[in-house]
């Protein structure tokens, strides 16, 4: 309540300063339209923190989501890694066997 006392007492100090200067203080017209604009901001702001909320939910599934595709694919990748190992130990000892076979000729 106080806000809007010093709110209009600003507001007639200027209109005053203002009708000083030759400056008409606007009419009732162009206050209540400027009272529709910014109802009109208020509602399109509420808008707009509801998108981001949305989109921000978005964002946190998509993030999760990456999280967890991350987490498969680096069990995929240890799998590969291990199956990669497991070939070159199989290899590593068909060389040795081989080796082993050669020598023993």
């Amino acid at each position: 309540m106080a806000a809007a006392v010093v709110i209009l007492i600003a507001y007639r100090l200027h209109c005053s300063r203002e009708a000083r200067k030759g400056v008409l203080p606007p009419t009732d017209e162009y206050l209540l339209s400027l009272d529709e604009r910014l109802g009109r901001l208020h509602e399109e702001r509420g808008g707009l923190a509801r998108a981001n909320g949305a989109t921000q939910g978005r964002c946190d599934l998509l993030s999760q989501a990456l999280e967890r595709a991350h987490e498969d694919t680096a069990g995929g990748a240890i799998q590969y890694q291990v199956g990669d190992m497991l070939k070159s130990l199989e290899r590593a000892e068909e060389v040795v066997s081989l080796h082993l076979a050669h020598r023993g000729e």
